[in-house]
Order: structure tokens, then sequence, then C-alpha cells
């Protein structure tokens, strides 16, 4: 199985998240995508478990990866990343598990965040290139 999702509109998804998890039980990964789906994976599917592979097939130190998230599925890849950011309308895993909450999707959060990011690592190349200068 690569991957089970069950729309369930009308439910309540945090009662279906226990009963599949009880019934799943170590032989997959059960989550909760978006306000009304429920996701069955293979066991030891996760973001984080991709990234890591990732990261150390190009050598890059997990302090070094930034990761952004909205759904519980994103939980477990925020709390590995050196920077997990979640954005503002998260679920609440999500945001329990980030290290930095942006704005919301609507408002740019996660580019807000680059933004950032990326005008800080050009100031500090500056700053270096007129040390060495």
């Amino acid at each position: 199985m690569t991957k089970l999702l069950a729309r369930l509109p009308d439910a309540d998804l945090a009662a279906m998240l226990e009963v599949a998890r009880e019934i799943c039980a170590g032989e997959a990964e059960v989550t909760l995508t978006g306000d009304s789906f429920v996701e069955v994976m293979a066991a030891g599917v996760a973001k984080e478990v991709a990234l890591t592979e990732v990261a150390e097939s190009l050598g890059v130190d997990r302090s070094a990866v930034v990761a952004f998230g909205d759904q519980l599925t994103d939980a477990g890849m925020l709390a590995w990343a050196g920077l997990g950011v979640a954005v503002a309308n998260a679920h609440e895993s999500a945001l329990a598990a980030a290290d930095e909450v942006t704005a919301s999707n609507d408002e740019d959060g996660v580019a807000r965040v680059l933004e950032r990011l990326t005008r800080a690592r050009v100031g500090a190349r500056r700053a270096e290139s007129q040390v060495s200068d």
C-alpha cells in the first residue's frame, strides 16, 4: 500500500483517527489531512523520514534544513528540521511542533519567511566579503 485517503466530510475526524490508529496498530501510519481526510500510509512513511534520507544523501546537516507545513502530517517534519515553520492557520499539532509560526498561507507566510532568510544570508555574505577586502 502506498497511501489510502478517506474523505469523511461529516465525520468526527478525531474519533475516526483514533479508530483507524487502533485498527492499524503499528502496521500503518494514520494521520489527518485537511478538514475532512484520514490518511493511511505504510508503516515508517513520514515526511521527516524522507527529509532525513535526502539531507544525508546531500551531506546537509538537519540544522540547515528549513521546513514549512500546515497539517498534522507535517508535525514530525517540522519538529525534525533545524527550523520548522508553520503557517498561522495550521493544524494545532503543526503549530505545536514548529519553531516559528508565520502569517497564514493566504497572507504569504512562507514567502515572508523565505524573504527574511534570503535577506539575512545575503547580508551575511556581504559582510564576509567586506571583511575579506
